[in-house]
């Protein structure tokens, strides 16, 4: 992001991004804070050991967690061998491993990484799974197993997971007072279980200053409430020459 800046010859810039587009703008505005005129976040990720590991817990227990994730959730583990269930730090190694989606068989590793992106994708809950929970899976179904990229994109996020994303454990929240003076607005999205809320306020509290806004939607950045709250954010961002 600093070499495009330098680039195209940007004094300051504003960064946008959701999800793995939150890290990026994060880590880019703690680095060069000079550089950054706003950032318009949503669906906030700050890609430490928790925020990881919370997508490979077991949340069946729990009241409002969706019959969907439930059933997806279910599905998931049966790929996985029993006595590493309970440990998501054991099923992340299992899925990143030559068991699961480094396996040498082509099938399998897709099954794994089916199994994966599918769960993934519950976790973030589209306006049509919320809506129609049966044929909302179903759709969800059809475009993993139809895409021909669901094995290379479980294989990037699985392995950026396990690696912690290649920077220091807790580098953003260790280093929120550096981005302080920087404007900031992270929308999130009420039925968000891929992102949830609580981590953004984590952050909202180190900032120092209300920067997070729930919404009506998930995960996703084509939820109506979610891309209505970010686009009116964009629209606000302080103007710069």
């Amino acid at each position: 992001i600093e070499a495009l800046r330098q680039r195209f010859g940007f004094e300051k810039v504003h960064l946008v991004g959701g999800s793995w587009g939150s890290t990026l703008p994060l880590i880019t505005a703690i680095n060069h804070p000079e550089n950054i005129a706003s950032m318009q976040l949503w669906s906030y990720w700050p890609a430490d050991k928790r925020s990881t590991l919370q997508i490979f817990e077991d949340h069946t227990e729990e009241s409002e967690f969706p019959e969907s994730c439930k059933q997806v959730w279910g599905e998931l583990m049966q790929l996985v061998p029993e006595e590493k269930r309970n440990d998501p730090q054991a099923v992340l190694d299992f899925f990143t491993s030559e068991e699961g989606i480094y396996n040498p068989d082509p099938k399998a590793a897709l099954d794994f990484a089916r199994a994966y992106l599918l769960y993934e994708y519950t976790l973030c809950q589209p306006p049509y799974l919320r809506d129609d929970p049966e044929r909302g899976l179903e759709r969800l179904r059809e475009e993993i197993y139809g895409s021909p990229n669901t094995l290379s994109a479980a294989r990037i996020e699985l392995t950026y997971m396990k690696n912690g994303v290649f920077i220091e454990e807790g580098f953003i929240m260790d280093n929120v007072d550096k981005i302080k003076d920087i404007p900031v607005t992270i929308v999130q999205g009420k039925y968000d279980w891929c992102t949830p809320t609580n981590r953004a306020l984590e952050f909202q509290e180190a900032y120092g200053k209300p920067c997070v806004e729930e919404v009506e939607a998930g995960h996703l950045r084509y939820d109506p409430k979610l891309k209505e709250a970010v686009m009116r954010n964009i629209a606000n961002a302080p103007r710069t020459k």
